[in-house]
């Protein structure tokens, strides 16, 4: 994860929570492929956040090893003081390249995570090579259409298109939910409150004016409607 990156998840630390309801529910649907495992497993997640899967984790694997870990200072601090502690919980400040030391994994999930490392396929790739024979990565991550009336816009206006997102051929589930948000600035407004914002990797960031042109545009072909396109995927 690039320091640009960082910087905006520790600034939204502190309003991810009240601005994360799709993410909130994506945490609840990726719990539902949660594997069973063996009571002496180990788990990690990357890149927990403020804890909406963590929650899941908790009381799926209440007797297993848990690694939870955040490469945002701020967001880890947010899921320490959300979540329940116990014995068999660890936080760590460390990134999806710093797996827990000494130990093979038997469950590696990243919700809404991978897409925000520099580069998620070399990173799964690295993921799984820490897992043990029988070990299982699950990931959600947003799909081709996430935002997919943004990314018209942007196409009409031969606009660059950051968005973050993954092709997989892994996903044992994905979803489409389109949400009316009437004024698209209020869309825009939760997106910065989670920390969502930055473009991918080589993409430059929108002027204010273009980005206010490609507003516009999205406004008037859609009259608000944003779609969030997830996949769930488990190898």
């Amino acid at each position: 994860m690039n320091t640009s990156v960082l910087h905006t998840f520790d600034k939204a630390a502190a309003t991810y929570e009240g601005a994360a309801d799709v993410q909130r529910h994506i945490a609840a649907r990726l719990a539902e492929f949660f594997p069973p495992l063996p009571q002496n497993a180990t788990v990690w997640e990357v890149g927990c956040g403020t804890g909406l899967c963590s929650q899941h984790l908790i009381e799926k694997y209440n007797k297993n090893t848990l690694h939870l870990t955040d490469p945002s200072a701020n967001m880890l601090a947010a899921a320490q003081q959300a979540l329940p502690q116990n014995d068999h919980v660890f936080f760590s400040q460390t990134d999806a390249l710093t797996p827990p030391a000494n130990t093979k994994l038997d469950l590696i999930v990243a919700c809404m995570s991978l897409h925000w490392t520099d580069n998620p396929f070399s990173t799964i790739a690295f993921l799984k090579q820490h897992l043990t024979p029988d070990g299982h990565l699950l990931y959600a991550a947003p799909g081709p259409e996430n935002f997919k009336e943004w990314a018209a816009a942007l196409k009409r206006l031969n606009l660059p298109d950051g968005r973050r997102f993954l092709e997989e051929e892994n996903k044992v589930y994905e979803e489409k939910i389109e949400i009316d948000y009437n004024n698209l600035k209020i869309f825009f407004k939760l997106l910065n409150e989670m920390g969502g914002s930055t473009p991918a990797t080589g993409h430059p960031p929108l002027s204010s004016k273009q980005f206010k042109q490609a507003l516009a545009d999205t406004q008037t072909h859609t009259g608000g409607i944003i779609t969030w396109h997830t996949l769930y995927s488990l190898i």
